[in-house]
């Protein structure tokens, strides 16, 4: 079970106000995992029998930071969260289907500017998919601190 601790509310309040302000920054972060991240997308494929047939693949990242603007990921092994159960080829019998695989906390991703998630983004297309990542933010998954990117100089005063 897990408690809300009221005396730490003041403190997590400016964190999250300072996570904000470099979230609206059009600069370089970057983003630090302090939830599991579940990071699905729904891939259809045509089955041999020859129907569509959806899919869904776990990612370590957002699907939706694509290259050049996600830079580098830093992460250890996926965290299982639950399993599936998908209808077998249509007939209504249930079997039990791969599980659900997140992000681990502490994953951290460089940016070259913040990008909302696909839950979080008002542009992002309405239907099951959305109602589905926004179900699992509801729940707490995928929550981002966003931080300022710090270059590191080298001995020499190069930036690498």
């Amino acid at each position: 079970m897990l408690d809300r601790c009221d005396s730490l509310q003041t403190q997590w309040q400016k964190l999250w106000q300072i996570s904000e302000q470099q979230r609206q920054q059009v600069k370089r972060c970057l983003a630090y995992l302090i939830t599991p991240g579940i990071f699905e997308r729904i891939h259809r494929e045509r089955s041999k029998d020859g129907r569509d047939r959806d899919t869904a693949r776990c990612c370590a990242y957002p699907w939706e930071w694509k290259q050049p603007n996600l830079v580098g990921v830093a992460t250890d092994k996926p965290v299982p969260i639950s399993c599936r159960i998908q209808d077998k080829d249509g007939t209504g019998k249930s079997i039990p289907a791969p599980q659900v695989f997140a992000a681990p906390p502490g994953s951290v991703y460089y940016l070259e500017h913040p990008q909302p998630l696909y839950a979080d983004d008002p542009d992002a297309k309405p239907g099951k998919a959305l109602a589905r990542a926004q179900r699992m933010r509801q729940l707490g998954y995928s929550e981002l601190l966003w931080l300022p990117y710090q270059p590191i100089e080298t001995p020499e005063g190069e930036t690498p």
